[in-house]
């Protein structure tokens, strides 16, 4: 947070009233805040406003008779002194744009710079200071849950397993990913040399991966006459239901185990 206060009075911003910064999932966007056109509109006017909402989001038609120089370097006290942000508007401009510096004019014809320090705010706990627990929340605002996760991080299994599944229902294993940067390799399974190699196919659908299933269950006692399936996590799912107990612990290791065989294999 005093990182970023520092950086905004380098880019000439220098104490400014009536405003607080707030951080958000967009940490980093917060805080440019320094351009009269993107400065985050929620953070400087006392009303109601999506957290994400800059200049040129509430004005974007306006913003195309604005040149690229004024948007990337005028800061957001010399916009607002004497109205230069009025003068750089050039151009016959639309409708749309009349519209838009209208709704803009109501916004910010009140706000008025002082000499009082910023007020810092952390939007993410209601005394509004920073904590590591609201800032990992914070980080995981945007996040996308990947299926599978949570099981993954409960199993029993070392870590190193854990993550080798982790990055496997992810899809990021090493196999078409090196296809993908321009790396050499080879398009066949290393364990089948028949079909098209992904982390799927060799856990779950390869004919070599079936027999080490196959064995595995039978030294169990279980029933191993359908094995495999056409994912990772949808063979994993049809062994949870299948099995319990001290079974549903040897998933993970034989993956590992099936891995480790083609990595041998394939340097």
């Amino acid at each position: 947070m005093v990182v970023a206060a520092v950086s905004r009075r380098e880019q000439g911003l220098g104490k400014a009233a009536h405003r607080s910064i707030q951080g958000s999932a967009g940490l980093l966007r917060r805080f440019h805040i320094h351009h009269t056109w993107e400065w985050p509109l929620h953070d400087i006017l006392d009303r109601e406003m999506d957290p994400g909402q800059v200049v040129k989001d509430v004005a974007p038609s306006l913003l195309e008779f604005v040149s690229p120089r004024d948007i990337k370097t005028t800061t957001v006290t010399a916009g607002l002194a004497r109205r230069a942000w009025v003068r750089q508007i050039s151009g016959w401009i639309t409708t749309p744009a009349i519209l838009d510096y209208f709704r803009l004019w109501d916004l910010v014809s009140q706000l008025q710079l002082g000499d009082n320090e910023d007020n810092l705010i952390w939007r993410w706990t209601v005394d509004g200071k920073c904590t590591s627990k609201s800032a990992y929340q914070a980080l995981l605002t945007a996040s996308h849950p990947v299926p599978g996760c949570s099981r993954i991080w409960k199993t029993w299994a070392p870590l190193r397993v854990k993550i080798f599944l982790w990055l496997a229902v992810r899809g990021r294993p090493w196999t078409d990913w090196r296809r993908r940067h321009g790396l050499h390799a080879d398009d066949h399974c290393y364990l089948c040399d028949q079909d098209l190699e992904t982390i799927d196919h060799i856990v779950a659908s390869c004919s070599y991966s079936h027999q080490v299933w196959w064995t595995m269950l039978a030294v169990l006692g279980a029933d191993a006459s359908q094995v495999g399936g056409t994912s990772l996590l949808a063979w994993w799912d049809q062994w949870r239901r299948r099995w319990h107990g001290d079974k549903q612990k040897v998933f993970a290791l034989a993956a590992w185990e099936i891995w480790k065989e083609r990595n041998a294999r394939c340097f």
